[in-house]
C-alpha cells in the first residue's frame, strides 16, 4: 500500500516528459532506416539510430530438412569432401 503514491509519482513524472518531448517537437537526428539499417559496426557513427521495422528484415527461408531431426543429409553425386 506504501508504494502506490511512489509509482504514479513516478508514472506522472514519465508521462510530464513525454509529453514535454512530444510538445517540443523533438525529433531524432542521424535516424537511418530502410536496408542500409545492416551495416558493419565500422561504419556506425555516433549520435547514429537505426529503425529496423518487419519490412526491413529478410524473408524467411524453409531450412533443408533431408533424413529427419538430427541426421546429415545424403552427399550428393559424385562430391568431394571440403
Amino acid at each position: 500500500m506504501k508504494k502506490y503514491p511512489y509509482m504514479i509519482t513516478g508514472a506522472l513524472a514519465f508521462v510530464a516528459f513525454g509529453c514535454a518531448l512530444f510538445g517540443d517537437g523533438a525529433k531524432i537526428t542521424g535516424l537511418i532506416t530502410g536496408p542500409n539499417v545492416f551495416v558493419s559496426s565500422n561504419d556506425v557513427v555516433p549520435g547514429t539510430f537505426r529503425k529496423i521495422t518487419v519490412a526491413d528484415l529478410p524473408s524467411p527461408t524453409a531450412p533443408a530438412r533431408v533424413g529427419g531431426f538430427g541426421k546429415s543429409p545424403a552427399p550428393q553425386a559424385g562430391a568431394m569432401p571440403a
